[in-house]
């Protein structure tokens, strides 16, 4: 499942929530002061761009004109306009980092990015158990509109498949981790209509007409309390750092790391 969408439930009720991981992944990565970062456009542009200092230069890639503009405001916002570039398309390499958030495709592109002693970050979701609100919320979605396929399983997390995955990419993974924070919603309907907002699937389901959105909510409902019932969970996500094989790397707290050939 991806956060693909950048409506106003997105900014107001996701980014602030999210803050706390990309932070994580960002010091995972253990960039210094004045790096070159290439990495996808969300709030994980921010925490970079901290990271670097500011030296420092990243490039983000947004996918829109709309993620492209709410990437500059972003940005502006947060007082590191001067050192982030927010682009459709980057074709320069040599970064001393390349980083994705929330997705696995594309290794090869992160890859191509880096320089010799360049690092790769990064997060998905997941594991995430049944319980999950999130999931449970997919499974009364597919209920009220089975071939939308809101419940598909999610991408394998755990090292041996991920490893698999970059070493396809020409990729070694030095680092993989779990990281959770606490994610509050005051209320059930608060926390649907934000994942109506943010998922592919949302636009999707209110494509079927009221009806089916009704449907879909009603059972969500039923399983979480009631509509009113606050919504807490910690969410877990999977950071994953690699680099080219071996190449001769900085990690936190590891000034020399050569990674494995």
């Amino acid at each position: 499942m991806t956060w693909d969408r950048s409506s106003p439930g997105y900014l107001a009720d996701w980014l602030p929530q999210l803050a706390p991981y990309e932070a994580d992944l960002a010091a995972e990565l253990g960039l210094h002061e004045g790096a070159r970062v290439r990495c996808t456009a969300g709030p994980e542009a921010i925490a970079v761009a901290r990271a670097v200092g500011e030296s420092g230069r990243v490039v983000a890639i947004a996918p829109t004109d709309e993620m492209l503009a709410l990437c500059k405001e972003r940005a502006a916002a947060a007082a590191v306009g001067d050192r982030v570039t927010c682009a459709r398309a980057c074709t320069q390499g040599g970064f001393d980092a390349a980083v994705s958030a929330f997705e696995v495709d594309g290794l090869e592109a992160l890859r191509d990015a880096i320089g010799p002693r360049g690092k790769v970050g990064v997060m998905i979701w997941g594991p995430a158990p049944d319980d999950d609100p999130e999931r449970v919320f997919a499974r009364a979605v597919d209920e009220a509109a089975p071939d939308l396929r809101a419940s598909a399983p999610l991408a394998p997390t755990d090292r041996e498949s991920l490893s698999r995955a970059f070493e396809a990419a020409g990729l070694v993974v030095v680092r993989h981790t779990v990281v959770s924070h606490a994610m509050i919603f005051p209320r059930a309907e608060r926390f649907a209509a934000a994942l109506l907002g943010a998922r592919t699937y949302g636009a999707a389901l209110r494509a079927r007409g009221q009806a089916a959105v009704a449907a879909a909510l009603a059972r969500f409902y039923e399983r979480s309390g009631g509509q009113d019932e606050p919504v807490t969970y910690e969410p877990a996500a999977t950071l994953v750092v690699a680099a080219l094989p071996g190449a001769e790397i900085e990690l936190p707290h590891r000034p020399s790391v050569r990674v494995p050939v």
